[in-house]
């Protein structure tokens, strides 16, 4: 059984408990489910534990992997800043067989020492607080939820 259905058959017995007085019977089943949700408690805390640990692991292998990644990356740019250069030094635009095409690719680059005032823009932009926002709702809770802001309180589930 998983945690749901243990989960249903207990909010099951609570219903007959609402209706009916308990019984020796009902408390020998109720226990066996609280039993059989610890149980199954413990089971998926292991299997959570054995995630959260091979995480560890799983994080040292892609570091592995991105520095190998890294290293073919530095090795591209090595090659490509060879070939360049070696199409510079023999006056060659392009280079083409049958299995590759490299061609050397005329670029412009605009250079400037100062930008002109007429080409600028003043912009302006606006931005939510929220964390003031929060301050101010906590501060005054009436108007808050006069304007439908309002704190909703949730659980949620911590695993140590």
């Amino acid at each position: 059984m998983n945690l749901y259905s243990i989960g249903a058959e207990y909010a099951r017995l609570g219903e007959i408990l609402e209706m009916e007085e308990l019984t020796p019977e009902l408390e020998a089943e109720l226990n066996d489910i609280v039993s059989a949700g610890d149980d199954k408690l413990e089971a998926c805390y292991h299997v959570f534990a054995n995630y959260r640990a091979q995480i560890a692991g799983i994080d040292e292998e892609l570091a592995r992997i991105q520095k190998i990644k890294a290293s073919r990356v530095n090795g591209m740019e090595r090659l490509k800043r060879s070939i360049e250069a070696f199409m510079k030094i023999t006056n060659r635009d392009r280079y083409e067989n049958g299995i590759c095409k490299i061609i050397l690719a005329k670029k412009t680059n605009f250079v400037y020492e100062q930008f002109p005032e007429q080409f600028t823009e003043i912009v302006s932009t606006t931005k939510q607080k929220l964390s003031e926002f929060k301050t101010w709702a906590k501060l005054n809770k009436d108007e808050a939820e006069a304007m439908g802001a309002y704190f909703v309180e949730d659980k949620s589930i911590q695993i140590k």
